[in-house]
This record gives C-alpha cells, sequence and structure tokens, in this order.
C-alpha cells in the first residue's frame, strides 16, 4: 500500500527505498523530503519510532531529515520537536567532545 500511496502523490522511489516486508525504510522516508502531513501518515501507518536513533549511522530521524537533498524545513521542525531533550542531548555531546582552547582569545 505505501507503494500505490508514494505512486499517487507523485513521490519517486526505488526498490532500495524498501525493506523485505514491503515498508519504507526508515532513511529513505526521512530523506524524501516528504511534507509534514505526509510523513506523518507513513509514521502512523507503519509506527515509525523518532525517538531512537537509526542503527546504522547513529543519526535520529530529524538528522536524517536534514541531510536529504530535497529537505522540508516544516518536516525538519516537526521531527526535531518530537522530542527536543534529543537535541539538547546532541548539543551537550557536541560540547563535551569539542577542543577546549586554554588560553582566552584577545580579539
Amino acid at each position: 500500500p505505501i507503494k500505490l500511496w508514494l505512486k499517487v502523490k507523485g513521490i519517486s522511489y526505488n526498490d532500495d527505498d524498501f525493506d523485505e516486508q514491503g515498508l519504507l525504510t526508515r532513511n529513505a522516508a526521512f530523506q524524501k523530503g516528504l511534507e509534514w502531513n505526509d510523513l506523518n501518515s507513513i509514521i502512523s501507518i507503519q509506527s515509525l519510532n523518532l525517538g531512537v536513533a537509526n542503527e546504522t549511522n547513529n543519526l535520529y530521524p530529524f538528522m536524517i531529515a536534514a541531510t536529504g537533498d530535497e529537505m522540508n524545513l516544516e518536516t525538519l521542525y516537526h521531527l526535531a520537536m518530537y522530542d527536543p531533550k534529543l537535541i539538547y542531548q546532541q548539543v551537550q555531546s557536541f560540547e563535551t567532545k569539542a577542543p577546549t582552547s586554554k588560553k582566552a582569545r584577545n580579539v
């Protein structure tokens, strides 16, 4: 049913976008640049968990959506706001890994 729905919506896809069960993969779903209403329908139909990072690249859905060639800003916003603490955790993680300067720079 997802392939037919994508075809009716005029959204291009290839066979690599689907798993063995015929479901749209998480990466494909988030990188298609879909409008929020369309992606939300897929999330509901396939029960995609938005609070879990991808097993292969450790990216959360909002991060995967940001890497797509046809990113939809409204969709990215809704994915990020699904669980704002994920953004906070990523910022905290980045700040702890970022190199620190021992001398203050005078500019």
